[in-house]
């Protein structure tokens, strides 16, 4: 009986294991997709608004010369600090 039971939780275990790696992946491949979803929405995002920045080069009633991708003011920089 107690050999009996040994095997069937040795049994039980390898299943649970072989699950598990099942499960996580699923779940990796959910995180990857997820992930491009909400990069690909942000990407669009900041798309939009360097278009629409562009075409007035306008924003909060302020004119501007220039119109850059991706530039960081050293001022936000060092608010955040």
């Amino acid at each position: 009986m107690i050999a009996e039971n040994k095997k069937r939780s040795a049994k039980n275990d390898r299943e649970w294991k072989k699950s598990c790696q099942k499960f996580d992946r699923r779940l990796d491949k959910l995180h990857r997709e997820v992930g491009g979803i909400a990069n690909n929405n942000g990407e669009m995002a900041e798309e939009y608004f360097y278009s629409t920045f562009k075409a007035n080069k306008t924003f909060a009633n302020e004119k501007f010369d220039k119109v850059k991708r991706n530039l960081i003011c050293e001022s936000v920089l060092k608010l955040s600090k």
